[in-house]
């Protein structure tokens, strides 16, 4: 769309007609002004906003019934007053996605949503324009689920998510100005991940957590998670004594997953139990099915071996095998069957080349 009167016309047009649900791309050489009729119009419960441009809201709109928003490319600026207003506006809105988002001038960003139980937040690469120098205030006592991709905030102000089900976060890392390891991103992650204490399935990037935690001692950082019944560690690599202080911070774990390069180019020593502690006995003490997803050999047989020798109520081990697996599969799949047990009733799965849930 080319003319910003036309689009103003074709927005009037549209919502005319009662529509529940609007997909609007904007892609426009001008800053483009949002009419505030596109709020107004009550039957409209989803909309979807990108834009190649940059676009102002209207500083004071309300937003009375979509339930479903979804912002792509946006340019969020002090101008358009983002600090208390425009979220605290949508009294019903349950699921609120911003995608590769940018910000400008404000140093505080605010998602006050009461009714909220969905929040997604994706920025895939660090920006100079991100949420690093930003205080970011989340209310939403209803959230159920948040997915959170993007930078460390300057700093966090987070409801106590006392009904969250379900959290996936991936925390990158901006070191335009050094930022890596500085004690105040370190502060700020710990106040995040305490927001999610109450969280039953918890899905976190380990790639740099490390960085950003820049700490030997892991456990002191990291929250307790009592109720976290799953965790899945991803897009590694990840070191033992990270994964070890992520295992201890989950105590009550029954469901435990290794995804894909979580070890990393497996090319540590052969050292079995480098950093496992003899007192540390129940660390799998509620763990009932564990899953290898790109199984690496070296270190993905002393975890096997670890777990399946401390894990009294494991009920399955379920291994992927990964390409660089399947050179010593022969060697090693008659060891895996072979290892002690703590649970007579775990059932090893036979190594494949596809995932068995």
């Amino acid at each position: 769309m080319e003319n910003a009167s036309r689009v103003h016309s074709w927005i009037s047009n549209i919502t005319r007609h009662n529509v529940k649900g609007l997909d609007l791309c904007l892609r426009l050489d001008k800053t483009f002004f949002i009419p505030s009729s596109l709020f107004k119009y009550e039957s409209l419960t989803k909309l979807e906003l990108s834009a190649s441009c940059n676009i102002h809201i209207p500083k004071s709109f309300s937003f009375p019934k979509p339930k479903s928003l979804t912002l792509s490319y946006i340019r969020f600026t002090e101008d358009d007053g983002w600090n208390e207003q425009h979220f605290s506006n949508c009294p019903v809105l349950e699921s609120l996605f911003l995608d590769d988002c940018t910000w400008f001038g404000s140093r505080k960003f605010c998602i006050l949503t009461p009714a909220l139980k969905v929040l997604e937040i994706y920025n895939y690469s660090p920006k100079e324009d991100g949420l690093q120098d930003y205080d970011l205030k989340i209310h939403a006592p209803d959230l159920e689920s948040i997915v959170y991709w993007n930078v460390v905030a300057k700093d966090y102000d987070l409801s106590s998510f006392v009904k969250l089900v379900n959290a996936d976060i991936y925390f990158s890392v901006y070191d335009g100005e050094e930022r890596i390891g500085h004690g105040e991103e370190r502060k700020a992650v710990s106040k995040f991940l305490r927001a999610l204490a109450h969280v039953k399935s918890l899905i976190i990037a380990t790639a740099e957590l490390e960085a950003v935690l820049f700490a030997e001692d892991y456990v002191n950082i990291l929250p307790t998670f009592n109720n976290p019944n799953k965790l899945d560690l991803t897009l590694g690599p990840a070191s033992d004594e990270l994964i070890f202080a992520l295992l201890k911070a989950a105590p009550n774990l029954k469901k435990l997953r290794f995804n894909w390069d979580i070890f990393g180019d497996d090319d540590d020593d052969d050292n079995d139990d480098t950093v496992y502690n003899e007192t540390d006995d129940d660390l799998f003490g509620h763990l009932q099915s564990v899953l290898f997803r790109g199984f690496v050999w070296r270190r993905g047989l002393r975890w096997a071996k670890l777990i399946l020798k401390t894990a009294k109520s494991l009920q399955k081990m379920t291994i992927r095998a990964g390409n660089c697996f399947l050179k010593e599969k022969e060697l090693v799949e008659p060891e895996l069957q072979n290892l002690p047990r703590a649970s007579l009733e775990c059932v090893l799965s036979k190594t494949c080349d596809r995932v068995i849930s």
